[in-house]
């Protein structure tokens, strides 16, 4: 967990760092943060945000401005792809497990954050 603080010591954004591995697993809205798939959690994210999301890291985070949430995961599906098809042509074909491990990685967030209002603005 990582803890930001304001000039008066009060705690303005919480963010769970652990994944889908970890040993804290959040809930936000009835649903676990990071045993959900990522559509799932976005979906669900972007229906309770009721307006503007920061979209500009194509994928990888976004920043549910009116409810002060965001997420992040460090590759997203295409990345996956890329690489298979990459490591095929290198003739370093990826094995079965580093297939998955990538693609966890890729379909589950790995860190939410959870900030005071307008924390993402």
């Amino acid at each position: 967990m990582r803890f930001d603080f304001d000039d008066d010591g009060k705690v303005e954004f919480i963010e769970f760092l652990g994944g889908i591995d970890g040993k804290l697993q959040p809930t936000i809205y009835g649903v676990s943060v990071f045993q959900s798939k990522a559509d799932t959690l976005y979906n669900i994210l972007s229906d309770e945000n009721h307006g503007e999301i920061d979209d500009s890291e194509n994928g990888y985070s976004y920043g549910f401005l009116n409810i002060s949430v965001g997420v992040f995961r460090p590759n997203i599906p295409k990345d996956v792809e890329e690489m298979i098809v990459e490591a095929e042509e290198d003739g370093k074909p990826m094995d079965k497990e580093e297939m998955e491990d990538e693609m966890k990685k890729a379909n589950y967030w790995a860190t939410i954050g959870i900030g005071i209002a307008d924390y993402y603005r």
